[in-house]
Parts: structure tokens; C-alpha cells; sequence
């Protein structure tokens, strides 16, 4: 450096301005006064480039090369570039950028959730402590508008990981946790939304879309686990006190509009017959709980009018697409059908005076409806001509 400026020195062939070139430069590399503080230091120091007085741009790279800062693998220090001040922008990209922020190296072992974190935010085991929020609390905003041509894709965040080797480890390709330890009035760990505000033609659509493809390769077992492409697990330690109902899964279907084109419906499983499919069930549920009431409970609590229909079971006129019986029973099953009152309220009442002419008198009977007219089901304590 002091080679370089005795050279600039030299050439200059007033000496009046060579005095004061000179004086300049030692002011500003040498001048350890405190109010007039040398504004660079180079070489061996505590801080080698250090600016000390007020500025608009501290450090302007505007000409072209291949790389504006560097950091090089010489430098082993605790952090690379240290932001500690009370900035507006701790780091601000203003310029169009192939990739704004890289990263392409594994990185170490570090403060993460056990080994290293690419970014943190605090970190796993260390939370940093905000206090009260008196105003929204937002970690990470993405805004944009686009308009994907044809086939293109627009994604807001893309999580991709492969695996390398066999493994008996687990990988999250997302994980969300919220830890509720006070009093809360809505907490959700994960949330989607799709707001359609206009007037718009739509193919399919959805909040939340869950895929899992399986290829034509051979797949064996580990234990009992099942393949899901969802999974909802609803976790209540033995001992826990909870006053209020819990659901592994509530779907709240809110259609204020009557109508609409098609059915709408909470749930629909939608099992595609257009191509081969060897789907068994539609829904299967597996019950294995000796303290469980049921396995399908329909709970009709209507504002106004009466529940129209419990189950509907629907086949459509063709032959191919009728449905071949109602209900199956298979197994071990005690009672076809259990009504839990004889009055009459659940369409099973018992019976009053029989004049039929015949033997057996029916203990009760069930009532039916054939095409809007009413009919009744006789019942007998014993098999009519059996002895």
C-alpha cells in the first residue's frame, strides 16, 4: 500500500500539491486523534477497514467483475458478514438476480435443530423472545403477482430432498410446531387459503393438496405402517383433562348459496373409474377400540327442519353403475339392526292388538316408506315355523 502511494506521489510534479497529497493521505491512513480518527485501517488490527463517520454509501463496487465480496475459505472467524446496527434493511436487493441469495455448500454442525441450519431465525432449543405483539408478527412475507404461461408453474416456496442411502431415520421435508403453554383462542400450526375475489373461469382448485406417487417398482413392508398420501394423528396422554370435544379431523362445510351447479358435500371421495383402478373401499375404517361407541355416528342438529336423509345410497340407472347391495354384512355381526326406543320415535313401536288370524303374534314392527306410501315390517321374538 505505501508503495503504491509513494508511487502516485512521484508523479505528481508540483510540490505544493505533492505536500498536500501527502498530508491527506497520512490524515486519513495514519491520524489516531479521537475527534479527527483515521476513517481506514489496513493490515494487522482489530478492525483492518473500519468507517467511523456519518455517510450515504459506505462501500460502492460499480464496476463489473466476477465477484463483489468475497470471503474465502482463509477465514476461519466466528461470522462472515456481521450485521449489528439498527438498519431498515439489514441486507437489501434492489437489482434483478439470477439467485438472490445462494447457498452451495453443505454447511456444519452448528446452533440448529441438532447439527446445521442453513437459516435460523433463533434456533431450535433457543427461542428468541419477542414479548407482547401488539401488531402482526410476520417471520417471512412473499408477495408477488405472476401470470404462469400455458404449462409454466409459479411456487412459492420449493422444499426438495432426496435421500442418499437405506436408512432407519425419518426426514420432514416441512415441519411446523406450535407449543401452546398459555391461554390461546386460535392456534394452527399450518394453514392454506385460496381467496377467489373476481369473476374467473377455474379447473380444480384447493387449499391444501397432499400427492403420493408410487412407481412400478417393488415395495416391501416395514412393520405394519401404511402408505398415505395424508395423515392425521390425534395424540391424548392417559391423564390428561381436556373440557371440550377433540377431533383428529373436523371439516366444516359453509355454502351460503343454494343452487349451485352439481352437489356440494363436507367430504367427497372421489374414486376414479375412467382407467383401471382396484381401489377396495371408498372409506375404510378400522375399528379396534374395545372402548369405541361406533364406528359412523350421524348427529342431526338442523337449526330448522328435520334431517331428510341419514345415509343416501345412490345407483345410477345404468346397469353398470347400480349398486348390487345396499349393505353387506360379513362376519361376525349380532344384530342386523339395533333401535334403541320401541315408541314409535326411531320408526320401531311395539304392538298393540293383532287380528291376523295367524299363530305367531309379532312383538313389534318397523316402519318403512315404498315410493312416498308407508309400510310396516312385522317383527317376531321367534323364526315363524321353526320349532
Amino acid at each position: 500500500m505505501g508503495q503504491i502511494l509513494s508511487e502516485i506521489l512521484n508523479d505528481i510534479s508540483d510540490g505544493r500539491e505533492r505536500r498536500a497529497m501527502k498530508t491527506m493521505f497520512d490524515k486519513i491512513l495514519n491520524d489516531d486523534a479521537t475527534a479527527t480518527h483515521k476513517a481506514i485501517i489496513y493490515g494487522a488490527a482489530a478492525t483492518p477497514i473500519s468507517i467511523a463517520g456519518a455517510f450515504t454509501t459506505g462501500l460502492e463496487i460499480s464496476a463489473d467483475g466476477t465477484t463483489a465480496i468475497s470471503v474465502t475459505s482463509g477465514f476461519t472467524g466466528t461470522t462472515g458478514i456481521s450485521l449489528a446496527g439498527t438498519a431498515t434493511d439489514g441486507i437489501a436487493l434492489s437489482g434483478a438476480c439470477s439467485t438472490a441469495v445462494n447457498v452451495s455448500v453443505a454447511q456444519t454442525a452448528g446452533d440448529g435443530f441438532v447439527t446445521a441450519s442453513v437459516l435460523q431465525h433463533g434456533s431450535y432449543n433457543t427461542a428468541l423472545a419477542y414479548g407482547t405483539v401488539t401488531d402482526t408478527l410476520v417471520m417471512q412475507t412473499t408477495h408477488i403477482t405472476a401470470t404462469p404461461a400455458s404449462a409454466d408453474y409459479v411456487m412459492g416456496s420449493v422444499n426438495y430432498i432426496e435421500t442418499q442411502a437405506a436408512s432407519a431415520g425419518y426426514i420432514h421435508v416441512g415441519y411446523n410446531r406450535l407449543d401452546v403453554n398459555f391461554d390461546l383462542v386460535n392456534g394452527y400450526a399450518s394453514r392454506g387459503r385460496v381467496a377467489i375475489g373476481d369473476d374467473c373461469a377455474l379447473g380444480e382448485q384447493s387449499a391444501c393438496l397432499a400427492s403420493m406417487e408410487i412407481g412400478a417398482h417393488a415395495i416391501t413392508a416395514t412393520g405394519s405402517a401404511t402408505l398415505t398420501a395424508g395423515l392425521f394423528d390425534l395424540d391424548i396422554t392417559a391423564g390428561a383433562t381436556v373440557a371440550q370435544e377433540c377431533a383428529c379431523l373436523e371439516i366444516r362445510p359453509r355454502v351460503r348459496e343454494n343452487g349451485l351447479v352439481g352437489s356440494t358435500c363436507g367430504m367427497r371421495i372421489n374414486v376414479n373409474c375412467e382407467a383401471a383402478n382396484y381401489v377396495n373401499f371408498g372409506l375404510d375404517i378400522r375399528s379396534m377400540s374395545a372402548n369405541q361407541t361406533a364406528a359412523i355416528r350421524i348427529l342431526a342438529t338442523p337449526g330448522t327442519a328435520a334431517l331428510p336423509v341419514g345415509i343416501h345410497i345412490e345407483g345410477q340407472s345404468s346397469t353398470t353403475s347400480a349398486v348390487t347391495h345396499a349393505i353387506s354384512l360379513v362376519g361376525t355381526v349380532t344384530n342386523a339392526i339395533h333401535f334403541n326406543e320401541t315408541d314409535g320415535s326411531q320408526a320401531a313401536l311395539t304392538m298393540g292388538t293383532y287380528n291376523s288370524g295367524y299363530d305367531e303374534t309379532p312383538i313389534a314392527s318397523i316402519k318403512v316408506m315404498l315410493n312416498g306410501t308407508s309400510g310396516y315390517i312385522y317383527v317376531h321374538d321367534t323364526i315363524i315355523g321353526v320349532t
